[in-house]
């Protein structure tokens, strides 16, 4: 059993601790140790916007044989995949070029194809769709290749064995 006088002298230290840690003071204090501006939470810069590429916004249409879609940190915020289709494997795996997403259409299964959402580009892959989310600051770049077809509106659409759509993200 602990002693009743014993229990204030050992949480002293605890509770002086606690007091020291939220002086009213240290939620204006900067990254620097300076006054001023809050700093921001690991929770806030996790969840802020990260510089983009407009090269996407507008409605629009890809499919071929195999898409890949590189992009960087903050990609996967715009990438939206098939997660569970039975006739895909779908291999998510850290590698030294970044964070890749390869989703393969399985040799026995007729007429399965990967649907993907880039932004407001729809994407439709009849065999592969791979997305690598590099963790430099590099433009975002999808390459279409295999009897590609890309349309946009009443833009002029381009057809070709391989097509290469680059998304410029000013810094």
């Amino acid at each position: 059993m602990i002693d009743s006088m014993l229990l204030p002298r050992r949480l002293a230290p605890l509770l002086a601790l606690v007091a020291a840690c939220s002086s009213p003071d240290s939620s204006t204090r900067t990254a620097s140790g300076g006054e001023g501006e809050p700093e921001k939470s690991a929770q806030e810069r996790l969840l802020a916007p990260l510089p983009w590429t407009e090269a996407f916004q507008k409605p629009a249409v890809l499919i071929a044989t195999d898409v890949r879609i590189e992009g960087p940190k903050g990609l996967l915020r715009h990438v939206a995949t098939i997660s569970d289709a039975e006739e895909l494997n779908r291999v998510e795996k850290t590698i030294p070029e970044g964070f890749l997403q390869d989703i393969v259409v399985k040799p026995d299964a007729v007429g399965a194809e990967i649907r993907a959402q880039l932004d407001q580009l729809a994407i439709v892959a009849t065999r592969r769709l791979t997305v690598l989310e590099r963790p430099g600051p590099v433009d975002v770049v999808v390459l279409a290749s295999g009897d590609a077809y890309w349309a946009r509106g009443k833009e002029p659409e381009k057809r070709g064995d391989s097509l290469r759509l680059d998304g410029k993200i000013v810094r």
